[in-house]
């Protein structure tokens, strides 16, 4: 069973702040989070598109799944929906007006901070570009 939903993210550009709408999936079980795409415009060609690669074969994380639980959001169109129900994907909503029904978000539609399993080994950091890129990694066992 997997559930899907937005999170916004708002950026501040030349003409204001521009709102970008990221479509996330998430795997009750295991509580792993795909996150699907990004977008300024989620309208009913980019839904699509992102049920094609939730459903593809290869490596769409809806793939052997039989439920997928969205709230009532008109952005989930009706073609989003048939693309998901073809495979058999049973789509079901969540009760109008019912908030804490998704148990995967936290309060005021903001995602739950991660938990990581403890890992071992010493953290470093790199620098690029006279420092203005910096990232961290951990050397795997």
């Amino acid at each position: 069973m997997i559930a899907a939903d937005f999170f916004t993210t708002e950026v501040s550009g030349r003409n204001g702040l521009v709102t970008f709408y990221t479509l996330f999936v998430i795997e009750l079980r295991s509580r792993l989070v795909h996150v699907c795409d990004t977008t300024v415009s989620p309208n009913g060609q980019w839904m699509r598109q992102i049920a094609r690669q939730l459903t593809n074969e290869r490596d769409g994380c809806a793939r052997g799944k039989t439920q997928l639980i969205i709230d009532r959001d008109t952005k989930h169109c009706e073609g989003f929906r048939q693309i998901l129900e073809a495979p058999g994907i049973e789509i079901v909503l969540c009760p109008p007006r019912v908030p804490r029904c998704r148990n995967h978000q936290g309060m005021e539609n903001k995602l739950l901070t991660p938990q990581f399993l403890p890992l071992e080994g010493e953290i470093r950091c790199e620098k690029r570009l006279g420092g203005l890129l910096k990232y961290y990694y951990r050397k795997a066992a």
